[in-house]
């Protein structure tokens, strides 16, 4: 949406590509998104892209093709993800591991239970069962 501020005369399509994937019930697929993207790359001196959760699209193909269409477009890239192995051959890339520290993990879950009005009710004045759901959560979390 930042870049239809810049590039205002890419509005129209993006709204018909809106209207057209709600129509469907549909999201757009990587080249209606690119489609857009590319012109208004072509407006545009440079720009960034962010990709977050490219492990989160669920089909390798659809993956495969994001990927195709971004390096098409006159941008600086950065993919956070978790490790793929598709990747490697196709970017220079740089892996960065992060995981959360146990003691975040916890933080987190008992924060999320006082903020959770009903699961703070069936675990109040429960200190035992408090624990166990943390420590479980935190068991399977496994970093994440």
């Amino acid at each position: 949406m930042q870049l239809l501020h810049q590039v205002p005369e890419a509005l129209p399509s993006a709204k018909e590509l809106h209207k057209s994937c709600s129509l469907r019930n549909m999201k757009p697929s990587s080249s209606e998104a690119a489609s857009i993207l590319k012109r208004v790359a072509g407006q545009l001196n440079g720009f960034q892209i962010v990709v977050d959760g490219l492990d989160e699209v669920p089909e390798e193909s659809e993956r495969q093709e994001l990927l195709q269409e971004l390096r098409e477009l006159p941008a600086q890239l950065l993919i956070l993800s978790r490790p793929l192995e598709l990747l490697r051959p196709e970017l220079l890339a740089v892996s960065l591991p992060i995981e959360a520290r146990n003691e975040d993990i916890v933080l987190f879950v008992k924060s999320s239970i006082k903020s959770h009005l009903q699961l703070s009710r069936v675990l109040d004045g429960d200190a035992q069962l408090t624990e166990m759901v943390t420590e479980t959560i935190r068991q399977k979390s496994q970093g994440m």
